[in-house]
């Protein structure tokens, strides 16, 4: 039979507290933190039909 420790049980469980608040706070920090800004799609998707940059003297291939 297993006996039972019960100082390493209230360890254990007060580790696990810690380790839960710790994720607890590390999840509300990344949740505050702001995001890249979002164009919504609508439903012809003419976000896939978005003109491309010009083209500059400076991109072009020397020859």
């Amino acid at each position: 039979m297993i006996k039972q420790d019960g100082p390493r049980a209230v360890d254990a469980i007060a580790g696990a507290f810690v380790v839960a608040i710790g994720a607890l706070g590390l999840g509300l920090y990344v949740a505050s933190a702001p995001t890249a800004p979002l164009r919504a799609s609508d439903r012809d998707g003419s976000q896939n039909s978005l003109p491309a940059a010009a083209t500059k003297e400076k991109d072009l291939p020397e020859k």
